[in-house]
């Protein structure tokens, strides 16, 4: 079980380790994001942005991408359309100078995954309907709710937390770092499958999905992504 830190056996010793309390959680995204060289990948329903714990991870966020070190560092955040919609001033207050930096906005990626039963772009009746609601109500249709992290397409955290101060320091739920390489390249290619097919958040601007796939092709290409992933040697530590 890790204790002081969630990212210590990096050499992939270990496939599975458990984290044991909010504050390592926290500790170890940070860690995650200040250490990654190449890729950072955060999935949760949503991001805080207003209180201590928060405004760390999003601080590590922002000093990463400005750490000259790592000038190809690409940071991807996918979080529920609906749910960061709710308290949208609140999230452009802290993400918009982040994507307007000239040399900052083509590594951050913000995607706002909106879950087929909330599109408005349906045709008939269930459009004007859809159009109607405010974004608490379009919750009731569905979010999208996967929570995981992945750094360098190397260590994964599983999790049930979401990116606010309570899972920070008072919330427990599950934390698992994974090093399974069939598992952390799953989470890898899902987020950046369905990061494809969500709004986009760049340069101060929301834009809309550029694909706009139905339920079929969401899941056709969901599960070809994991049969690939299953596919070739046995499983085994990431860098191994």
């Amino acid at each position: 079980m890790v204790e002081k830190t969630g990212l210590d056996d990096m050499d992939g010793s270990k496939l599975i380790d458990i984290i044991s309390d909010p504050a390592v959680y926290h500790r170890t995204l940070i860690e995650g994001i200040r250490q990654a060289k190449a890729s950072v990948i955060l999935s949760a329903l949503y991001i805080g942005t207003e209180k201590t714990k928060e405004k760390e991870l999003i601080q590590a966020i922002a000093e990463s991408l400005a750490d000259e070190s790592r000038p190809n560092l690409e940071i991807a955040l996918l979080l529920d359309y609906s749910r960061t919609k709710r308290a949208f001033a609140s999230f452009e207050a802290v993400f918009r100078p982040l994507t307007k930096l000239t040399r900052n906005s083509h590594r951050l990626h913000i995607w706002l995954y909106e879950l087929l039963s909330q599109r408005a772009n349906q045709g008939g009746i269930r459009e004007k309907l859809v159009n109607c609601l405010p974004p608490q109500v379009k919750e009731v249709l569905g979010v999208y709710h996967s929570k995981f992290a992945v750094f360098d397409d190397k260590t994964a955290i599983l999790t049930g937390a979401n990116l606010s101060e309570e899972y920070f320091v008072q919330r427990q739920d599950r934390y698992y770092i994974i090093r399974y390489q069939q598992v952390v390249k799953f989470l890898s290619g899902y987020a950046k499958f369905l990061g494809a097919d969500s709004h986009v958040y760049q340069h101060g601007v929301l834009q809309q999905p550029k694909q706009n796939l139905s339920n079929g092709d969401v899941r056709k290409g969901i599960e070809k992504l994991l049969e690939d992933c299953m596919k070739g040697d046995k499983v085994g530590a990431m860098g191994k």
